[in-house]
């Protein structure tokens, strides 16, 4: 029993709190290798971190810092998405070539504006697209309106021309027959940015090199119709729109026409100016035409009211740039516009036109006519005549007026 009673006693002392040595070298193994685990975790953690850290200064050096409106994991999220793509973002996206008209309606959602852009050709990729807007907040910004999507345009660059109010359009249209002064008044109320003071000082002293016909007056060099600009277009490049506009119309056979009228592209324009505030029907640009025409060659003056009315300029009391009628005082204003009294072309066109106008004075037929004066049947056309007696006799009161070629000359 005694030789038994140490080896009970070392099986005794190998058991601490119950348990084996086996079981307690395995908890030690266990606690050493969770704090391992633990470790090479944190430096992980650490690793990744430090990584992703990279990854979005180099998103955010590239496109900008994400919306703060994001939660992290958003941003997380998102960030690892496009740091792949920041390529593709960058180049163009996609390979159209020319410039899109897009119309953002109300209430229209960032996935349905991806979706049309799609369809125009002008979005290659709309899931990269719509991670871009997210990511920046830009789908949260984006306004109606029109908006031209500029041909080779990247991701970024469509998201910031479809957020800024500046970058919409607004239709801004010019009636046949206005002058500067009632195309200035149209501003205030037509969505830009440009004074009517900006506008008209600058139409007045427009370049000489880059005025369509040499001179530094654009009255009647900005063809009549329908303009889209954007809101925020800056003074030069309206009057550039219009004088290129005007260009592009005045084509080679427009030109040779005038000179086969004897016209300089300058007097051809002045002309039109005359005839498209004498006209009140489109059919009769080319005969009101050939009478001033014929006028021109004898020496004749044209005695336009036109002409006179745009010497006096404002009336006050009917408020309108073209009085009417006009009186015999208003009919002897000294002034070069006044082709009652002075023969040949006015300094300057009268207004701006349709360019159907000036296509008609290229094509304005051979007449032997002098004269022109409404007709007594309320119709917009007029009665024609070669003799100053014809014209009397077309009258609608057999009586001396102030009206337009009552003067014999």
């Amino acid at each position: 029993m005694n030789k038994k009673e140490p080896d009970v006693i070392q099986e005794s002392e190998g058991i601490q709190n119950g348990l084996p040595d086996s079981e307690r070298l395995g908890k030690k193994k266990n606690r050493r290798s969770k704090k391992i685990l633990g470790f090479v975790l944190i430096l992980l953690v650490l690793f990744l971190a430090v990584h992703f850290n990279g990854v979005k200064k180099k998103v955010e050096s590239v496109i900008g810092p994400a919306s703060p409106a994001l939660s992290r994991f958003q941003q997380f999220r998102l960030i690892t998405q496009l740091e792949p793509e920041l390529t593709r973002l960058m180049e163009p996206a996609s390979d159209k070539t020319d410039q899109t008209l897009l119309s953002v309606r109300p209430g229209e959602t960032p996935a349905e504006i991806a979706r049309e852009l799609k369809e125009k050709q002008v979005l290659s990729n709309e899931d990269l697209f719509l991670r871009y807007l997210i990511y920046s907040g830009e789908d949260r910004q984006l306004k109606p309106g029109r908006y031209i999507i500029p041909a080779g345009s990247n991701i970024p660059e469509i998201g910031k021309v479809l957020t800024d109010m500046g970058n919409s359009l607004v239709e801004f249209s010019i009636l046949n027959g206005m002058r500067l002064e009632e195309i200035a008044d149209l501003l205030p109320s037509s969505g830009l940015s440009i004074s009517p003071e900006e506008f008209l000082q600058t139409a007045r002293n427009y370049p000489n090199d880059l005025h369509p016909a040499g001179g530094t007056d654009l009255e009647g060099y900005i063809p009549a119709g329908s303009y889209i600009v954007a809101r925020s277009i800056s003074v030069q490049n309206f009057l550039k729109g219009f004088t290129d506009t005007f260009n592009q119309k005045l084509t080679r056979e427009v030109a040779e026409g005038l000179q086969r009228k004897g016209l300089s592209v300058a007097e051809g324009v002045t002309l039109a100016s005359i005839v498209s505030r004498e006209a009140m029907s489109s059919e009769e640009y080319g005969l009101i035409a050939s009478v001033f025409l014929n006028r021109y060659r004898l020496g004749m003056p044209f005695q336009s009211d036109p002409t006179v009315q745009y010497a006096i300029g404002w009336d006050k009391t009917e408020k309108t740039w073209w009085k009417n009628p006009l009186t015999s005082s208003d009919l002897s204003i000294q002034s070069p516009y006044n082709t009652y009294i002075y023969s040949g072309f006015p300094p300057t066109p009268i207004c701006n036109f349709n360019f159907e106008v000036l296509e008609a004075v290229v094509n304005a037929p051979e007449t032997d006519y002098y004269y022109f004066r409404m007709r007594c049947d309320g119709s917009p056309f007029h009665n024609f005549a070669e003799t100053y007696a014809e014209h009397v006799a077309n009258a609608c009161i057999k009586e001396e007026t102030a009206s337009s070629f009552e003067i014999n000359q």
